[in-house]
């Protein structure tokens, strides 16, 4: 599963998903601009041990945001789904228990049958992308 930054959604990742991980990857903007401005200090106020400090300090966190966080989240996630039972919507992860077999979300408004839903998310929690009839949805914007 591709794990970088993406503008917009790529339709083989569920939206809850996505929006939980590109959270944590816009993080690395405030991480990046603040371990420059803590460079900038240093070198103005010529703190020599300080800086290799905090390029160690960037790189660690650079790298659990972007690489170790959305494996986190992942599992997280499907621990979610599996709790649930995968009665999640593909859209927004509204818990669909109680509700029929086929009908709208009432959260977005996405229409499922259930056990399309199932299915798809069973097929992400071990493929790690949907199968293409999840994303098939002419009312998605995304």
């Amino acid at each position: 599963m591709p794990w970088g930054y993406h503008r917009r959604r790529p339709q083989s990742v569920p939206k809850p998903f996505f929006d939980r991980v590109r959270w944590y990857q816009r993080a690395i903007v405030f991480v990046v601009v603040g371990a420059l401005g803590l460079f900038g200090v240093s070198f103005i106020f010529d703190l020599r041990i300080v800086t290799p400090l905090l390029n160690l300090i960037m790189q660690g966190t650079l790298f659990i945001l972007w690489f170790v966080w959305p494996r986190i989240e992942f599992r997280r996630m499907s621990r979610e789904l599996e709790g649930q039972k995968y009665e999640l919507c593909l859209g927004c992860a509204y818990p669909l228990k109680g509700l029929p077999a086929n009908h709208r979300c009432p959260e977005c408004g996405r229409e499922f049958r259930l056990e399309d839903v199932q299915a798809a998310w069973m097929y992400w929690t071990t493929h790690g992308r949907l199968p293409r009839a999840a994303y098939d949805d002419p009312n998605d914007p995304d």
